[in-house]
């Protein structure tokens, strides 16, 4: 039995009680509350294994465990059993507010069917005037009709509620103007006819609808068949569905599977001047840390509220290479060296061909964008012969002959990221192309990289003033 106390453990079990907490560690997925301990001063809970390593950077020295409270500075320990558990737990994943209000127009009863077709599942009702209109069409037609959205657009009325997801006063509502959930009252259902105290929830949430769509998608169409072996292996760590995340786990398994050289989250925590929860390395870090390990599913939801508040849209339609690209530009701009190594170089190559004369233009991205034909098969070695064969862009040499330009990678990439462009453009719309695109195993990228160094046309014109063979003076300059 301790029975000690000091002026820090008395001022800790004021502070215990005060506010919602997310209860795993923050710099790992533990969540077990006996393998943990809270840091009163900071207000987050870290595990056995980086207690030591957070007291040590931050001097924090008051820790409540399951049963007592600790004071390292004093050495003093005071049994305190249920105090940990005053501390709401649990990760508040509910959805951020915003700054738009439902208006009050004149009152429509909730219909049992969509107002404008006979849709009967999946209604979304205004929270301004009460319309009742269809969800959103997802990839595989199920949905709705996008009624609701159609009612936003004719009147600009911002929110609206998963009429079937009602029940204890709480549903799912959606701004149409931020587009993204949000947390907002629904009490003015009550003026469209919806008891919100004694409505029972008839249909899964958006998250847990979006779940089941994930779970039945053809994830060979969004990614690899390798990405997609990787995800279901059982003996390695998963991440869990968190709502709308699935390019954001597409990402970070790539991620940890290519990036070398990825320092351990303690290694940058020993010298992050943000807290865990708020720094998108630390979040980053840890996730990639659990993936490297075994057999459990992790949900990030501190990582995605990261990422959203560094301005991240996950909360909108996404997409999959504007993911990739956004992310990797926000780990680069918090210090994650290693995130450069996904940088390709490429050349535009402009030559002439009656005069020689050619110039290029060096470039660098993230990822190459290359088209893909509208139907069919191709491989993915079509495809770069494709892209890096010679065409005409209009441009003309001061000669007044076009030339011919040519894209080529300057060197060859440590890693090569691919986007390949599946929709296209007709009639004023957006189609997706369902080509068939195989993927070999090995392919070789030395033809597709530029000479060392392009014959400069003005120095070849010299050397043939001087006599010398075409062949021979363009070989010596490229190897000069």
């Amino acid at each position: 039995m301790h029975d000690e106390t000091c002026s820090h453990i008395a001022d800790a079990a004021l502070q215990a009680d005060t506010g919602k907490v997310v209860g795993e560690c923050a710099l790992c997925f533990e969540n077990n509350v006996k393998a943990m301990e809270f840091c009163v001063c900071c207000r987050l809970f870290f595990c056995k294994t980086h207690t030591g390593l957070h007291k040590e950077k931050t001097q924090h020295t008051v820790t409540l465990s399951e049963t007592a409270v600790h004071c390292g500075e004093c050495n003093k320990t005071v049994d305190s059993p249920g105090t940990l558990q005053r501390i709401t737990l649990g990760q508040d994943s509910s959805p951020e507010t915003c700054p738009h209000s439902a208006t009050e127009e004149s009152p429509q009863k909730v219909k049992q069917k969509c107002t404008y077709c006979p849709i009967e599942e999946n209604l979304w009702v205004c929270l301004s005037c009460g319309h009742t209109g269809c969800g959103r069409k997802q990839y595989d037609g199920s949905g709705g009709d996008e009624h609701a959205l159609q009612h936003f657009t004719e009147t600009q009325h911002p929110l609206a509620c998963k009429v079937g997801t009602v029940a204890k006063r709480k549903g799912d509502v959606y701004c149409y103007q931020c587009d993204r959930a949000v947390s907002a009252p629904i009490d003015t259902l009550q003026r469209f006819g919806v008891d919100i105290d004694r409505s029972a929830r008839t249909e899964k949430t958006v998250g847990e609808a979006e779940e089941d769509l994930n779970a039945a998608a053809k994830f060979n169409q969004l990614l690899s068949t390798k990405i997609e072996h990787m995800r279901e292996e059982k003996t390695r760590t998963r991440i869990g569905n968190i709502g709308n995340s699935c390019y954001l786990s597409a990402f970070f398994y790539v991620l940890s599977r290519v990036a070398e050289n990825i320092p351990p989250v303690e290694a940058h925590y020993r010298q992050c001047l943000e807290s865990p929860p708020d720094c998108v390395l630390c979040q980053s870090l840890k996730l990639l840390s659990a993936l490297g390990s075994d057999g459990k599913t992790v949900y990030p939801h501190t990582l995605k509220s990261c990422l959203l508040r560094a301005g991240l849209p996950l909360e909108g339609q996404q997409d999959l290479a504007e993911m990739f690209l956004l992310t990797l530009n926000l780990l680069e701009a918090f210090g994650a060296e290693w995130a450069k190594r996904f940088c390709t170089k490429t050349l535009q190559v402009s030559h002439c061909a009656v005069c020689a004369n050619s110039k290029k233009e060096a470039a660098q991205s993230l990822f190459l964008s290359v088209p893909i034909p509208d139907s069919g098969t191709a491989s993915i070695e079509t495809l770069f012969l494709e892209y890096f064969s010679p065409t005409e862009t209009g441009e003309r040499c001061p000669c007044g002959n076009a030339f011919e330009t040519k894209q080529a990678l300057a060197e060859l990439p440590g890693l090569l990221s691919v986007q390949l462009n599946r929709f296209g453009y007709a009639q004023g719309g957006v189609y997706k192309k369902e080509t068939e695109i195989a993927c070999q195993d090995v392919l070789f990228l030395d033809a597709f990289v530029a000479p060392l160094q392009t014959p400069d046309g003005e120095l070849v014109e010299t050397l043939l003033a001087m006599g010398v063979d075409r062949k021979l003076a363009e070989k010596a300059l490229s190897s000069t």
